[in-house]
């Protein structure tokens, strides 16, 4: 075979592969997204930038939209730092965006673009430590002029630092430690009271034991007392006369309702009478004698309408009235409810009358010419 030939299949072959290993490692390489994909640049200023370097993810809402090209200290005294971020060209920032740092519990550093209705107002910047105390700055949100105007290439905005987990962690150790000695203060003050009553049993065994006693022998009285209870409930005769008076009192405690509301009917009448004396009170001084003595009248009538009441009351109470005759009396209450049932057989026998007289009467409506001699020959339509 020529050489000539062979040198050519050669380089034929040294260029597929080149090209092929070009296109994998554009495909699959970590390779220089500049290359492949437009971007701008975009600078943002913090005032520290912790586990920021070249290559850091810059996200928005967790999209991936461009990574860090520069960090560098920027200010007079260097007392800033200014990171240079490559954003992808169909990526757009919002001057009302807030751009943060967020570092993970792992120690993972990432550039996040917070839209502005997803901010969380008040983002705390953590500077160095001075005399070993951490100190916060809060950066307030300012919005710019135009706060949906985007950020051009080239432009500089600024940035927050969002709470380390670590440093929040760091934080709470003063309060944990305050919080085990009050602990161990608790713990103390618990064994110090179960000595304190350790010691009481201890010195009062004596008079616990007879406290124990006096509860046995009260225990042993109502035990007894039950038993005597027992007895006097369980009588027959004892518990038909307890059914008997339960019976009874439904009846009672209407008749003993009416009673009451008769009295508070007095009662009302009584305050009325007061009410016109008090009244009379205000015109005494200008009428004079006249009103002393229809005052003294208001009072004798009082006087003798207590008494009647008063008499009306022992009247209630006495076992010859009414309350007392429902009450002793069974014979009246055999009376009272038979003449219920009277009452009740006579209105059930009234009813079928009172539906033929019904019927009487529409029939009557209707034919009225019924009533004479030729209304009954020449019948009419029964049309009202």
């Amino acid at each position: 075979m020529d050489d000539r030939i062979m040198q050519f299949r050669v380089g034929v072959v040294v260029l597929a592969v080149t090209l092929i290993a070009g296109f994998l490692t554009l495909l699959f390489g970590h390779f220089p997204k500049s290359i492949v994909n437009r971007t701008y640049t975009v600078y943002v200023e913090f005032t520290q930038a912790p586990g920021i370097a070249p290559d850091t993810p810059v996200r928005k809402n967790g999209i991936l939209i461009g990574r860090v090209t520069k960090v560098e200290l920027v200010g007079e005294h260097q007392d800033r730092v200014k990171v240079t971020l490559a954003i992808d060209d169909d990526k757009v920032i919002l001057h009302s965006d807030i751009v943060r740092i967020s570092v993970s519990l792992l120690g993972d550093a990432e550039i996040q673009v917070i839209p502005n209705d997803q901010k969380q107002p008040g983002d705390a910047t953590p500077i160095t430590q001075n005399g070993g105390r951490l100190r916060l700055n809060f950066v307030a949100d300012q919005p710019a002029a135009n706060p949906n105007r985007p950020v051009k290439p080239g432009e500089t905005i600024q940035g927050s630092v969002a709470n380390n987990p670590t440093q929040t962690f760091a934080n709470l150790e003063p309060e944990m430690v305050k919080a085990a000695r009050a602990l161990t203060s608790a713990s103390e003050q618990v064994n110090k009271l179960a000595q304190d009553i350790d010691k009481l049993l201890g010195t009062n065994n004596d008079q616990i034991n007879r406290l124990l006693n006096k509860t046995e022998r009260s225990l042993d009285l109502l035990s007894k007392t039950m038993t005597n209870v027992d007895s006097i409930i369980g009588d027959p005769e004892t518990n038909a006369r307890m059914r008997q008076s339960i019976n009874d009192l439904p009846g009672t405690l209407k008749d003993l309702r009416n009673v009451l509301t008769s009295v508070q009917r007095t009662s009302t009448r009584a305050e009325r009478n007061l009410e016109n004396l008090e009244g009379f009170t205000k015109p005494l001084g200008q009428r004079g004698e006249a009103l002393i003595s229809s005052a003294d009248q208001s009072v004798r009538r009082l006087d003798e309408l207590l008494a009647q009441m008063q008499q009306f009351s022992r009247q209630l109470n006495s076992r010859e009235g009414s309350l007392g005759q429902l009450l002793y009396n069974p014979q009246l209450y055999q009376n009272l409810n038979e003449a219920a049932t009277n009452v009740n057989d006579l209105s059930r026998q009234l009813k079928p009358i009172l539906c033929d007289v019904r019927a009487f009467s529409d029939k009557i409506a209707r034919h009225p010419e019924l009533l004479g001699v030729k209304g009954a020959m020449q019948p009419s339509t029964g049309i009202k």
